[in-house]
């Protein structure tokens, strides 16, 4: 058999930190060696993902990857005019829009002393390809730069749309027109790009059309965790509704006190409970049996939301995936609030999506029908954005039938396992320039 190819992965996030972007390089790295590639990790330390994000360590994560070549590189503190603005203590608008370059992410400054670092270990390890995977978005800068330093082939991957995501803010208009710029550059220099859904594979082509061949779909996967059998909820009451991960909107919408400029976009229409709530407070009104019997369960938010008067409210932290799995088990339901898709119509399928069809529990979606739904298939009870009516009477049924609610099975999640063998072809492909 022919040596494994070494790869070098540049990914910020990488485990024992528990947050969502370890997923997909994690994956990577477990599977690739079986499909001849020896990858080499380039990242930071796990504190960073806390420190940054707030995402938990998950202690034992990392032990899998112990005979794995990773290289830590820890994130500097910004310099610069952004170091003197810090030091002046001027406010974060100031800072923002001033020194947008040092701080557009908290993982910007990571960038100069990856660079250095992947240049030396891709040198020093003879690596034939590399790959960055966002976020943050500095990664591909990072990628990009030890690719041209190596004189090897370079993959972008784009778990999320760049500047036409929901999330993504920008101090001006000017700042977002630079970032596109940027984004443009990326995608042109790019050897391949993988993105997670066919809407952003589709716009991105459309944008790039010179490129259109290289922008490829590589949709995230579920892990073994995920689609393992998890006994059904008990039956209700109380009728258990989680929301599994953060919420991307902010309960602040003061132009000054949250970094707002989406150009295209609507502020983060959807992404909250505020649909939930409503549609749980008009229920109760009319059904007040339901009263205390309804438990609305979320793990990682950041975000202080209060349910209405006689929703039991069951919060927990940041925890890492495999738990967080387990909670979302032990509910009848589900929530998946999706943000409308802005002009740019790029809105994406969420990791939670395909965790949640492998759950096989119904969710209950806020937003506009588009591949999150179709990957969900007959579990998903959808209602617009604001169609609170509709959410009621999905809650209501699904109490009426005491949290059963059984239908078609749901198409099968894509397996990390097998995403990772498609990605692992597409590097030996281009290493073999077929």
């Amino acid at each position: 058999m022919s040596p494994p190819i070494p790869v070098l992965l540049v990914a910020h996030q990488f485990p024992p930190l528990g947050g969502p972007g370890t997923r997909r390089p994690g994956s990577w790295v477990r599977e690739w060696p079986t499909h001849g590639i020896e990858p080499l990790v380039l990242c930071a330390p796990a504190e960073e993902g806390v420190r940054f994000h707030g995402y938990p360590i998950v202690p034992g994560t990392d032990v899998e990857f112990a005979g794995r070549t990773l290289v830590r590189v820890a994130t500097p503190t910004p310099g610069g005019l952004a170091r003197i603005l810090y030091a002046i203590h001027a406010p974060p608008r100031i800072v923002w829009t001033l020194a947008y370059r040092r701080v557009r992410e908290a993982e910007t400054p990571w960038g100069r002393p990856a660079i250095a670092a992947g240049i030396a270990l891709g040198r020093e390890r003879m690596a034939k390809a590399v790959v960055s995977t966002s976020q943050p978005y500095e990664a591909h800068g990072v990628g990009r730069a030890i690719a041209r330093a190596l004189g090897v082939p370079w993959i972008a991957d784009f778990r999320d749309p760049m500047t036409e995501a929901e999330g993504r803010a920008w101090p001006t208009r000017v700042h977002w027109w630079l970032e596109r710029r940027e984004e443009r550059r990326i995608v042109r220099d790019a050897d391949l790009v993988w993105t997670t859904c066919n809407a952003a594979a589709e716009r991105c082509r459309a944008r790039f059309p010179a490129v259109a061949t290289r922008v490829l779909v590589r949709r995230n996967g579920v892990g073994p965790t995920a689609t393992r059998a998890f006994p059904p909820a008990q039956t209700a009451p109380p009728l258990r509704i989680g929301h599994v991960g953060r919420f991307t909107d902010s309960t602040r919408h003061h132009r000054l006190a949250f970094l707002d400029s989406k150009p295209g976009g609507r502020g983060g229409d959807g992404s909250s409970p505020a649909p939930l709530f409503a549609a749980l407070a008009r229920l109760l009104v009319r059904r007040p049996d339901l009263v205390n019997r309804i438990v609305w369960m979320t793990v990682g938010s950041t975000v202080s939301w209060a349910p209405p008067s006689g929703v039991v409210a069951e919060a927990h932290p940041a925890v890492g995936n495999d738990e967080a799995l387990r909670l979302a088990a032990s509910c009848h339901a589900l929530y998946l609030p999706l943000t409308e898709p802005n002009r740019f119509g790029t809105q994406f399928v969420q990791q939670k999506v395909y965790e949640y069809a492998a759950l096989g529990r119904p969710v209950l979606v806020s937003g506009e029908p588009g591949e999150a739904i179709d990957q969900l298939g007959p579990l998903a009870r959808l209602a617009a954005r604001n169609d609170v009516e509709t959410l009621a009477g999905h809650i209501e049924a699904l109490a009426d039938a005491g949290g059963r609610a059984p239908g078609e099975t749901p198409p099968p999640p894509p397996r990390q396992a097998d995403v990772a063998a498609e990605c692992a072809r597409d590097i030996l492909r281009l290493v073999d320039g077929s």
